[in-house]
């Protein structure tokens, strides 16, 4: 009989706290590719590079993540996530700080991949953590408050850091970033429980067939996505003439927006509503509004808002609905392993997606094909997500969590 995960810990010293705690942890992973967004007009002036370098800024953290998210996820499984959560915080601190004294931009580049190791061990750490502790018919919610970290991450610095860009430089902006890391340490101490990890010997195969169409979605998401969170500052800029700091306040709409859609959406995944049909609209309003974004160069300022808007509301909560499923169909001594393979293709997709939008932005001298193409993706993500037949999932049945149809 295995352990039902998901029961609330008395070792929690404040639910908010420990929600709070995994959002940090969350944005904090993912810190990198939104401050390199943010400061993107700033980055490509003082180290001379073009579009195309500063997407192959990402590839070194992605690149890292990627080949180490599977056996993180693995490893999750059988540890103590508190300790993986606290190692976390320490590399995306370090990784900024070197960054932001990096001389060049090929040192910048090779910096950038120490926060790699840290996202892909985010994902497969804090899920651990919130299966054990969290609350079965409460999970959506943590989800939502979780995986919105990485939204807030991205509105906080949106905000803030083409201000201090503008004032004391891209460096001196990137440096104040490994902060959240330091800060995410000593509140980890604080409000997170130990784990008691998983004794049961290592499976050679891992049982995923239910969870796989959940990754091909994700991948096609991703890399859709990944372009279009980097690149639409830089769009912003070049091609509606807005000053660099109204650029950066698109990356902080979108941020909020999709706070609260992953809090509404993580809600709404706990009255138990099938994430296939709720994937599958949130796939295909996510192409609309990438459309709405290309639209605006030829129409009026505004109409990006609402692209913006829309964007943030769809696009940027699927990941909690994608995690939602993840907890529901998986069993509970695979959830690191499944949330490391989940974080895998996000990531191989978020490392395509910008080299290969700012590329064809290079050669065309144009966002729409590039945008395009991601609504295309999109699209193709809601084909893969349709509803078809009964769904699997996790349902507490006394002490047990139980597969039913």
């Amino acid at each position: 009989m295995n352990e039902a995960p998901g029961r609330a810990s008395s070792a929690i010293r404040s639910p908010l706290g420990f929600a709070s705690v995994l959002a940090l942890a969350s944005g904090t992973s993912t810190v990198t590719l939104f401050a390199v967004s943010a400061l993107s007009p700033y980055i490509v002036s003082d180290l001379g590079i073009n579009r195309a370098q500063l997407g192959f800024l990402t590839i070194g953290c992605y690149g890292i993540a990627a080949i180490t998210a599977p056996r993180f996820g693995k490893m999750v499984d059988r540890i103590d996530s508190r300790r993986a959560i606290l190692f976390m915080f320490l590399v995306v601190s370090l990784g900024v700080a070197l960054m932001s004294v990096a001389p060049n931009y090929w040192l910048v580049m090779a910096a950038g991949t120490i926060p790699g190791i840290a996202l892909g061990l985010a994902n497969p750490a804090t899920n651990r953590m919130l299966a054990t502790n969290a609350p079965v018919h409460r999970q959506g919610l943590y989800m939502g408050i979780k995986s919105s970290g990485g939204q807030l991450a991205a509105m906080g610095v949106g905000i803030t850091l083409p201000v201090l860009g503008a004032n004391f430089g891209w460096r001196w902006a990137m440096i104040s970033v490994s902060s959240l890391g330091v800060a995410g340490f000593f509140a980890s101490r604080f409000f997170l429980p130990r784990d008691k990890p998983s004794k049961k010997p290592v499976q050679k195969k891992q049982k995923i067939n239910s969870f796989r169409w959940v990754l091909i979605h994700g991948f096609c998401t991703s890399i859709a996505l990944g372009p279009i969170v980097l690149y639409l500052p830089l769009y912003t800029y070049e091609r509606l003439d807005a000053s660099p700091v109204v650029a950066g306040m698109t990356t902080a709409i979108f941020g909020g927006v999709s706070v609260v859609a992953r809090l509404a959406w993580g809600s709404l995944a706990d009255r138990r509503m099938a994430i296939r049909k709720v994937l599958f609209i949130v796939s295909i309003l996510s192409s609309v509004f990438s459309l709405t974004i290309a639209l605006a160069e030829y129409s009026e300022f505004w109409i990006l808002w609402i692209g913006v808007v829309g964007f943030g509301a769809t696009a940027g909560a699927w990941v909690t609905l994608a995690m939602v499923g993840l907890i529901r169909m998986v069993k509970f001594d695979q959830i690191g392993h499944a949330s490391g393979l989940l974080q895998f293709v996000g990531i191989v997709g978020f490392l395509m997606g910008p080299i290969l939008f700012g590329l064809l932005v290079e050669a065309v001298d144009s966002y729409t094909g590039g945008l395009i193409v991601a609504a295309a993706l999109f699209c193709l993500a809601g084909i893969i997500a349709f509803p078809r037949g009964a769904q699997r999932r996790l349902v507490e049945i006394g002490d047990e969590m139980t597969v039913v149809e």
